[in-house]
């Protein structure tokens, strides 16, 4: 995910089981991302993920698709993490 590797970077208050990003001056736009992972038992958790973004209608319906696809990244590399 290079485009989006250089407009993100950890949060200071980022742990294990919650994950936060946020735009860097990079990026297009200022926004947030949180995953929370909650562990429920061996190879069992649940994980939200969380976006917090400044959108006017336009730019919202520019950044939908590059949004969903960072999405299904992260998730997969959750999933590869806490598997």
């Amino acid at each position: 995910m290079g485009a989006y590797g250089s407009g993100l970077k950890f949060s200071e208050e980022s742990t294990e089981e919650h994950i936060k990003l946020v735009a860097t001056d990079k990026s297009p736009f200022p926004f947030t991302i949180s995953l929370h992972v909650i562990p429920h038992e061996a190879n069992h958790s649940t994980a939200q993920i969380i976006c917090d973004a400044e959108l006017n209608m336009m730019l919202k319906m520019m950044v939908v698709k590059p949004l969903k696809s960072l999405f299904d990244y992260i998730i997969k590399k959750a999933d590869a993490c806490y598997s």
